[in-house]
């Protein structure tokens, strides 16, 4: 009846320029950290104390040119406590240099060091307060450390500046995102507004803005005519439980709700079938609001969107 793709997404913070300097990094789930024999740990960086892989030189050694390339090569292998005191000793020479310093943060993000990754970007927005890619890297810091109304700010910095279409259609997802988890679900609206202007046939935008169309609790936001086009639009290019879920919130949206409890009860036995026991409770608890005559107001959201590729 349904597959079991995009399984119950909404949006979780997207991945905005987490990779800052390295973009031909591989997607997430395609990479793997490269299992290495036990070395030295150096006191004084915290990393391991291998051999420089351009040569039998002690590590650190070779000229700028050299080092950032090994940097940006571990790196792009995920090896970001060996790249990031190379990111370092290329600062003390070049302590103004935006682009490692985004480089590092990114380092430091994926090593959890929050604090050293906020101080690096800080230092590259005051250097280059023009640097839309350091702010968008800089709220992702911001959002990780609990901080949204911050995260806000310079997601929206971000975008008066110069984007390229891609960063700039995440950030308006992001920002939206985080609008909607502090009840502004108006600006949250205008933000996918905009971005689907921009990119009328991204299949998440899409979804974004049918679950805020169909679920805000805002009565000047929902609308459950608008969500339920993007809904059976949805549902018919890809019979996902994910966007099952989305199209049965449009239909109580738009006062069909009886539909949408008949069609909340299809997509409960799927999910069990697929073995999605956890999404059981909240569903359910959909299935109640629309047996109640009411709109899935209050629903906790589903856990991020991913593809299981199981048809």
């Amino acid at each position: 009846m349904f597959s079991d793709r995009h399984t119950f997404g909404l949006f979780a913070f997207v991945g905005l320029i987490l990779a800052a300097g390295c973009g031909d990094m591989p997607p997430e789930a395609d990479r793997q950290t490269p299992s290495s024999p036990s070395t030295p740990i150096n006191p004084e960086t915290g990393a391991e104390n291998r051999l420089d892989p351009l040569g039998d030189r002690e590590p650190l050694s070779g000229s700028s040119d050299e080092r950032l390339q090994l940097a940006d090569s571990l790196a792009r292998q995920r090896l970001f406590d060996q790249a990031a005191p190379y990111y370092s000793s290329l600062l003390e020479s070049d302590p103004d240099n935006t682009d490692v310093l985004l480089k590092r943060a990114t380092a430091w993000l994926h090593l959890e060091r929050f604090e050293a990754a906020n101080a690096d970007l800080d230092r590259a927005i005051a250097i280059d307060p023009g640097n839309g890619k350091a702010r968008l890297l800089l709220a992702k810091v911001l959002h990780l450390t609990d901080r949204p109304q911050d995260a806000i700010l310079q997601l929206e910095q971000a975008l008066a500046m110069d984007l390229p279409a891609s960063e700039r259609l995440l950030a308006h997802r992001n920002v939206a995102a985080l609008l909607q988890e502090s009840d502004r679900d108006d600006e949250a609206l205008r933000h996918l507004d905009t971005a689907m202007s921009l990119a009328p046939i991204n299949v998440e935008l899409q979804r974004d803005l049918a679950r805020l169309l169909a679920s805000s609790p805002n009565d000047e936001v929902r609308d459950g005519d608008r969500a339920l086009v993007l809904a059976e639009e949805l549902f018919g290019h890809d019979r996902s439980l994910s966007n099952a879920e989305i199209l049965a919130m449009a239909l109580a949206a738009a006062g069909r709700f009886e539909e949408a409890a008949n069609w909340q009860r299809r997509l409960i036995a799927e999910a069990a079938r697929f073995g999605h026991l956890d999404e059981l409770p909240r569903l359910r608890q959909a299935q109640n609001h629309y047996k109640e005559r009411r709109p899935a107001i209050g629903v906790p959201m589903g856990r991020q969107s991913r593809s299981a590729n199981t048809e």
